[in-house]
Parts: C-alpha cells; sequence; structure tokens
C-alpha cells in the first residue's frame, strides 16, 4: 500500500499490529545526554531513520536491514 503522509503510514502499522490479535508493547528510546523531552524532538533522519517509539508485537516483522552494532551510537 502506498500513502500520501507517514501519519497514514503509523495508522496503518499499528492497525495491523492489533490485527495479530497479541499485546503490543510501546519500546521508547533512552538517551544519554540529554533529556527524554530533548531526545524525542530529534529527526530520524539524524538517528539512521530509528523513531524514537517502537511498537512491537509477537509475530510482527521486523526491517533487520539496518545493521545494529552495540558499539556504535545511533544518535
Amino acid at each position: 500500500m502506498l500513502f500520501a503522509i507517514n501519519t497514514e503510514v503509523n495508522e496503518r502499522n499499528f492497525e495491523m499490529l492489533e490485527g495479530l490479535g497479541t499485546p503490543v508493547t510501546r519500546i521508547e528510546a533512552s538517551y544519554t545526554g540529554i533529556s527524554a523531552e530533548d531526545g524525542a524532538k530529534v529527526d530520524s533522519d539524524y538517528c539512521n531513520n530509528l523513531e524514537h517509539v517502537l511498537y512491537l508485537s509477537v509475530g510482527s516483522r521486523v526491517n533487520n536491514s539496518l545493521y545494529m552494532d552495540s558499539n556504535r551510537r545511533l544518535c
């Protein structure tokens, strides 16, 4: 599906998570050196496209194409 704006994409993704029929968890980023409020204002483009909040559910698909190195700062 194609959407004109990111808000529509986010709504569709959340609907699909809810449709799995399992609990949905909300994971919020934690920050070092700045407050969570300031961190939430940082554009995801600056953080390798990682959002401030991630929603997951059992059975949800996760794009793991981003190489995650625990020694590398993401934001």
